[in-house]
């Protein structure tokens, strides 16, 4: 429920903290990645748990590409 701009200002704020990178794919020019960054505040959870994060978020982005 958040439109491109907002998104986009959003991912700039935190990109501007130090919290996210965003990674330019190298096989499709359209694409853009966002990656934690250590200062990104997952250090604070176990290895366990970051796994469990990435597969999540990884699982609500491919329902959200679907639709």
């Amino acid at each position: 429920m958040l439109s491109p701009a907002g998104m986009t200002g959003r991912l700039d704020t935190l990109e501007a903290s130090g919290l996210i990178r965003r990674v330019h794919s190298t096989t499709d020019r359209r694409r853009v990645d966002i990656e934690i960054t250590d200062k990104g505040l997952i250090s604070t959870l176990s290895d366990t748990d970051q796994t469990t994060l990435n597969t999540l978020l990884k699982h609500l982005l491919t329902q959200a590409e679907s639709h």
